[in-house]
C-alpha cells in the first residue's frame, strides 16, 4: 500500500485487485459492500486503517493499492462510461457515484501494443524485471517509433511457441510515448494478440526478429 494520510476529509484512491477488468470490478464491489452506512456519508479513518491498510483487514485482499488523501470530486469527475474489456460486444461499465464513494474507470488512452517474446531457457532468462527490464526496452527501441523505459516488467510463460517461452505485452501511449508492461492474462482481455507486432529478443535482450500479425499458437492459459 502507498502512504495513506487520511483524516476523514477529501477522499482516498483504491485500485482494486485483479488482473482483468472483471476481477477488478469484483474486488471493487467487495470493498463497496463493506462500506455499509459509509456508502452515503464517506469512509472513516478507522475503516481505511483497519479494513484497507491492515493486512488482516476484511477488505485488504481486494485492494491492490491505496493512497491519499485525494480530491474526491476531481477524481470522481474523471470517471466515464467505458467498454468492459473482455465483455460482450457493446457491454459497457457506467461509473457509480454515491454520497461516500465513486466507482468506475477513467477514459481509455490511445495505445500501440507490442508482444515481446524471449528466446531461450527460462532459467537463463536475462530479463527478470528491475534494471534488466530497462536494458531489454533499450535494446528494443531501435525497432520501434517510441523510446522505451520502465523497470517493473511482468513476465509470464507461454506454451506452444517452441523455444519462445516467455513474453510480455508492452503498451505505448500514442500521445505521450509513455510505456507500460501488461501481464499476458490481462492483455488478452484488452488486445487481440494475433494482431500485435511480435518482437523476438535473445537471452541477452537483443532483437533477433520482428513480425506483424503472425498466427498465435494455442497456448495453455497462464
Amino acid at each position: 500500500m502507498s502512504k495513506v494520510n487520511f483524516d476523514g476529509n477529501a477522499g482516498i484512491m483504491i485500485m482494486p485487485e485483479g488482473d482483468t477488468a472483471r476481477k477488478q470490478l469484483f474486488s471493487a464491489m467487495q470493498i463497496v459492500s463493506r462500506l455499509g452506512a459509509m456508502a452515503q456519508t464517506g469512509v472513516t479513518p478507522e475503516f481505511v486503517r483497519n479494513d484497507i491498510i491492515n493486512p488482516q483487514g476484511l477488505s485488504h485482499r481486494f485492494a491492490a493499492q491505496a493512497y491519499g488523501p485525494a480530491p474526491f470530486a476531481a477524481q470522481a469527475e474523471r470517471l466515464v462510461e467505458n467498454p468492459l474489456p473482455g465483455g460482450a460486444p457493446g457491454e459497457t461499465f457506467k461509473p457509480v457515484t454515491e454520497g461516500g464513494y465513486a466507482l468506475g474507470m477513467r477514459a481509455a488512452t490511445q495505445e500501440e501494443a507490442y508482444l515481446i517474446l524471449h528466446s531461450g531457457e527460462v532459467e537463463n532468462l536475462f530479463i527478470k524485471g528491475g534494471d534488466a527490464a530497462a536494458t531489454l526496452l533499450t535494446s528494443v527501441e531501435d525497432k520501434l517509433s517510441h523510446k522505451m523505459s520502465g523497470k517493473n516488467t511482468a513476465l509470464e510463460s507461454l506454451d506452444g511457441l517452441h523455444r519462445l517461452t516467455t513474453g510480455i505485452v508492452l503498451a505505448v501511449d500514442a500521445t505521450t510515448g509513455n510505456t507500460k508492461p501488461i501481464r499476458l492474462g490481462t492483455a488478452k482481455d484488452i488486445f487481440n494478440l494475433q494482431n500485435l507486432t511480435w518482437i523476438f529478443v535473445d537471452h541477452e535482450g537483443q532483437v533477433i526478429d520482428q513480425r506483424v500479425s503472425i498466427p498465435l499458437a494455442t497456448p495453455s492459459q497462464p
